[in-house]
């Protein structure tokens, strides 16, 4: 088990274990979902992810009004590096819903 902090908010990670009904992307043949995580800065997120082991699966680009892109986590499971590039959510009038 890992966990993990991000601009103060903690996640905890835990480790495949079949008799807890948790199986590794790899087990069944892909992940089960994709977390994104918002930061304000994608693309330097995704170059110190890319060297600590993860697989970039979509470089950091405009997409559907967010800067985004995707990798793989030497776990296998999916992620999203991303940003809004306008107010969020729509019609808020601020940045991340702040």
């Amino acid at each position: 088990m890992a966990q993990l902090s991000v601009a103060g908010a903690r996640v905890w990670v835990s480790s495949a274990s079949e008799q807890m009904g948790r199986f590794s992307p790899d087990a069944i043949g892909g992940a089960t979902g994709r977390v994104l995580l918002v930061v304000e800065d994608p693309e330097s997120l995704m170059r110190v992810a890319v060297a600590a082991g993860a697989r970039q699966t979509s470089p950091v680009g405009s997409e559907h009004g967010w800067l985004l892109g995707r990798l793989v986590d030497p776990s296998g499971h999916e992620w999203e590096l991303g940003r809004p590039l306008g107010a969020w959510p729509p019609g808020s009038g601020a940045r991340d819903g702040q």
